[in-house]
């Protein structure tokens, strides 16, 4: 029991439940943007009560939104997304310890994640897009390596 506990509204937060949630139903990548990349985490689930659940026992943070299918056979999904680096770093680091998969994407973008963390305070007080923070915000190789691997180890049907 030494790893649960209870949050505010008396649902039980249990790292291990929502590892293994997002090692079953979820994501974990690096989104390329503009001139860097954006951590994601995320799970997608035809039953909104089940996100919402999710969302609680996450500790009430992340995003939730519902994607309607052009296709008419399919049915629309529900998504929960954590792309905060902070809380992705935050979000990892407490549920790194009970992935049974997923692991080795984990550990990339908490890599990336302290990186990105160390540029922004870098650039805290500067004018975004002037030349001095787009100096900073140049990906670096190592960027783009852990981009391509995690993109890499996403692939369906790649053991």
């Amino acid at each position: 029991m030494s790893n649960v506990t209870l949050l505010y509204d008396g649902v039980i937060k249990n790292p291990e439940a929502i590892a293994w949630t997002i090692a079953a139903e979820g994501y974990i990548l690096l989104h390329k943007n503009h001139n860097s990349f954006q951590p994601r985490i995320g799970m997608a689930n035809t039953d909104k009560e089940f996100i919402y659940k999710f969302q609680a026992m996450a500790g009430n943070t992340g995003h939730v939104y519902y994607y309607k299918d052009k296709n008419p056979k399919h049915r629309g999904k529900w998504f929960w997304e954590l792309y905060s680096m902070g809380d992705c770093l935050e979000f990892l680091t407490e549920i790194l310890d009970y992935l049974p998969i997923k692991h080795e994407q984990a550990d990339i973008i908490i890599g990336y994640c302290i990186r990105a963390l160390d540029k922004v305070a870098k650039t805290r007080g500067m004018f975004r897009g002037s030349p001095e923070w787009r100096l900073i915000w140049v990906p670096s190789q190592e960027d783009t390596d852990d981009f391509n691997k995690v993109k890499e180890l996403n692939q369906r049907g790649i053991k």
